[in-house]
């Protein structure tokens, strides 16, 4: 069995320091509230795309400006939905973007009738699903 040395005890040492200052350096809220005036954001109308929505919605925080990326569809069909976008300055008020849904093409062929679930990353000003 081989032996540490002194100097390989404190690198070691400075990456444990490293690690614990990391875990007291992120907060998150840990206390939630409801809110009265639930839900703050509502499906559509009958006959719109979005009249049911899916457990699908990833929110971003950029520019002063909430944007969310929802799935919805006209009925309850697993597998069968499309994709929304929405804005809101206060996470209360959502305004709908008025081209939804969301249209995607990959080689001329529209897959976007098939979304079960989307997920989000943004990379400088650039949003990838």
């Amino acid at each position: 069995m081989k032996a540490f040395t002194i100097t390989q005890y404190s690198g070691i040492f400075i990456i444990l320091i490293f690690l614990f200052s990391l875990s007291f350096s992120v907060s998150a809220q840990t206390k939630w509230y409801k809110y009265p005036g639930n839900p703050v954001f509502k499906n559509g109308e009958p006959g719109e795309w979005d009249r049911r929505l899916y457990a699908s919605k990833k929110i971003i925080y950029d520019n002063n400006t909430y944007r969310m990326w929802y799935t919805g569809g006209e009925k309850l069909s697993f597998g069968q939905g499309s994709v929304g976008y929405a804005t809101s300055k206060d996470g209360i008020h959502w305004q709908k973007y008025a081209g939804n849904p969301l249209k995607f093409y990959c080689e001329g062929v529209s897959w976007d009738t098939a979304i079960l679930a989307i997920d989000i990353l943004q990379k400088d000003s650039m949003y990838y699903m």
